[in-house]
């Protein structure tokens, strides 16, 4: 991170944040030194796990407790709490999988108005086939997908794979989709055992996403583009991935996978306010997660509907963000 960021609160708290605690305090020099969480039982938990100070009162920690980061875990108040921290100068780390569509937008708007680093956290994005595929596309945009299907299972749950799972998508493909349509399996989205997702784009291309809960991990990946086609497929830390590209040549390769979490806190390590990507692309996932709620409620296809996160971000084809310069200021009077 640009600024020393050593000390790290901590809202919300579960075991499975744990592993990615542990390399966030290895690699990026991280200290956690409290934690909040509005669950009795969750801050029992956290005390036992840690031996640190344990607030209720979450809001009151963060707008008071001296720390240079703050650890997002939990969707319920995480808008709320990523204000808080951002408005303290806070960086702002976000459990990906844990982050809903309201905790996207709101901290990555926190993010830009305050200027402070945003990273949300998904270490699967590192896994070697995925991360290459991402790469790829992002180096040629011939190898955008035109249609894409993927596919995820594990003991996440459906929900924590989607919302990785619509990461994914939102960086292979360039722009956001016009409408969703989105069916769930179980008694309520929250536990849904199963997920199944339509991404339609305005120019035709067409996202597919498929996440179910499973006793073992496992990816599978499919793209169709102007230079031909890619498959991945993943499980137990190795990625078996095949391109069939249009000139008739076929390369297939194995790849395994370094170390996921210590990869994602390096990518942390690194963030700075000027150059957030994840602040770019949490306002498209936001809306994808918004549109794909609606749907699997109503049963409806439902349009996208797309906040902008502030004025002052200027994309470019690298998929960077710059500060717009201000140029001044506009006052409107009604008449």
């Amino acid at each position: 991170m640009e600024q020393t960021a050593d000390r790290v609160a901590i809202y919300g708290w579960d075991e499975t944040a744990r592993p990615q605690l542990e390399a966030l305090e290895r690699v990026a020099g991280l200290r956690a030194i409290a934690v909040g969480d509005r669950r009795p039982a969750a801050l029992v938990r956290a005390r036992t796990a840690t031996g640190l100070p344990c607030y209720q009162h979450v809001l009151e920690m963060l707008r008071s407790a001296e720390y240079d980061a703050a650890l997002i875990n939990s969707a319920e108040g995480g808008a709320q709490a990523a204000q808080a921290a951002a408005a303290r100068g806070a960086a702002l780390l976000l459990i990906g999988p844990q982050a809903d569509a309201s905790t996207l937008m709101e901290a990555a708007e926190a993010a830009l108005r305050y200027r402070v680093p945003l990273t949300v956290l998904r270490p699967r994005l590192q896994q070697a086939g995925l991360a290459f595929t991402l790469r790829l596309a992002g180096a040629d945009p011939g190898w955008r997908p035109q249609y894409l299907d993927i596919a995820m299972a594990g003991p996440a749950g459906a929900l924590s794979l989607l919302r990785d799972a619509v990461a994914i998508a939102a960086r292979l493909t360039t722009d956001t989709p016009t409408q969703v349509v989105s069916s769930y399996f179980g008694d309520d989205e929250e536990d849904a055992t199963a997920f199944v997702v339509q991404l339609r784009y305005a120019d035709g291309r067409l996202t597919s996403l498929r996440t179910r809960e499973a006793p073992e991990t496992h990816l599978s990946l499919f793209a169709d583009t102007n230079l031909g086609t890619l498959e991945l497929s993943h499980a137990r830390a190795e990625s078996m991935l095949a391109m069939a590209i249009r000139n008739g040549r076929r390369e297939t390769s194995t790849l395994p996978d370094g170390d996921t979490l210590a990869l994602e806190a390096e990518r942390a390590r690194t963030a700075t306010g000027a150059i957030a990507t994840d602040a770019l692309f949490a306002p498209r996932e936001s809306a994808i997660l918004q549109a794909i709620e609606l749907s699997s409620t109503n049963g409806y296809v439902v349009s996208v509907q797309q906040r902008s996160s502030r004025a002052n971000l200027q994309l470019v084809e690298s998929g960077t963000q710059a500060p717009t310069p201000r140029a001044g200021r506009i006052r409107l009077i009604g008449g």
